[in-house]
């Protein structure tokens, strides 16, 4: 599950961001190609070793999101949202891939270089059709973020929730489980690493809300 996140990211910041690089867009289309494979192939894989976090109940069924849509990420965090935390209008950009739904907002002045940059993220814990529980997706979620990590500082949101390394490289997003979702909110391009997470979990407390 966190692998096919992880290489959605890529596809997301190729495709939104370089819409015009038709070379570009060649690559991010066998990306995607290849993302496909490997979701299938995880989504058909149990995983013997993993276990529920603790304090953190899950439904027995191994697909209990069975709505074909996981949701609109832009409804969750909205441009309004957006537009406080950074202080200025931003311009939203709305992708849709391999099930997950994503919401990027960007100011308006320059979208593509700005170093302000607000991603949410909302992704079914298990995918329809799937035949892992939804305990082993979040554990193995955790398992590889917490590679990159001694620890996981808890964030205190929805059913379970945490933060860690962003995907990016850049800096720190938020992931929490909700509602049968994995839901992920990276703030960029603020004072500071703590501004950012304080940012997140603000606008993570507003999305599950409205969740």
């Amino acid at each position: 599950m966190q692998t096919s996140i992880a290489l959605r990211e890529l596809l997301y910041r190729m495709l939104t961001l370089h819409s015009k690089n038709q070379p570009t867009i060649a690559i991010a289309k066998t990306l995607l190609s290849l993302t496909l494979l490997l979701c299938l192939a995880a989504c058909n894989k149990n995983s013997s070793s993993a276990g529920s976090s603790s304090g953190t109940s899950f439904s027995n069924s191994t697909a209990a999101l069975k709505d074909s849509s996981v949701g609109n990420a832009c409804a969750l965090v909205t441009k309004a949202d957006a537009e406080a935390v950074y202080g200025e209008p931003v311009t939203p950009i709305h992708v849709q891939i391999m099930g997950g739904d994503r919401c990027q907002y960007a100011p308006a002045s320059d979208p593509v270089n700005s170093p302000k940059q607000l991603s949410v993220d909302l992704d079914p814990l298990v995918r329809p059709g799937s035949s892992i529980s939804e305990s082993e997706s979040w554990q193995n979620t955790r398992t590889i973020d917490k590679g990159m990590h001694d620890k996981l500082p808890s964030a205190g949101l929805g059913e379970d929730s945490y933060f860690t390394d962003s995907l990016t490289g850049k800096g720190v997003e938020l992931r929490v489980l909700a509602s049968h979702r994995i839901l992920t909110i990276e703030v960029e391009g603020l004072k500071n690493v703590a501004a950012e997470k304080d940012a997140e979990k603000k606008l993570a407390q507003t999305a599950l809300s409205r969740l």
